[in-house]
């Protein structure tokens, strides 16, 4: 009767650290989703002002001359830097939270 209670005892913690656990692992997971949202949102920004630069860039006069062409070009290359940024960190995120789903499938 001993033994039964103490084996009790232990499965009783043992369930309650799982549920910490879980818990835990419930909470990096809405962390990581709201990141994942966040960093979607900057690139589709990115992307949005790639595109208008590009829209610009094909619509500018010709009499705006060397320099302002210059200046589009750079910006469209800084664009496309944080943009290829920008799809490594939600690309990051997504194995992130990938992981973190099945830890905490793993401990249900």
């Amino acid at each position: 009767l001993n033994r039964t209670k103490a084996q009790m005892r232990q499965l009783t913690a043992q369930a309650g650290l799982k549920d910490i656990q879980v818990a835990r692992l419930e909470t990096q997971v809405e962390q990581l989703q709201k990141l994942l949202v966040d960093k979607e949102c900057r690139m589709q920004e990115a992307l949005d002002s790639a595109d208008a630069c590009r829209r610009e860039a094909a619509s500018a006069q010709p009499q705006e001359g060397p320099t302002a062409d210059a200046d589009r070009v750079n910006e469209i290359a800084i664009d496309r830097e944080q943009l290829v940024h920008l799809t490594r960190v939600v690309e990051e995120l997504t194995l992130a939270l990938s992981r973190a789903g099945e830890a905490e499938g793993s401990l249900k």
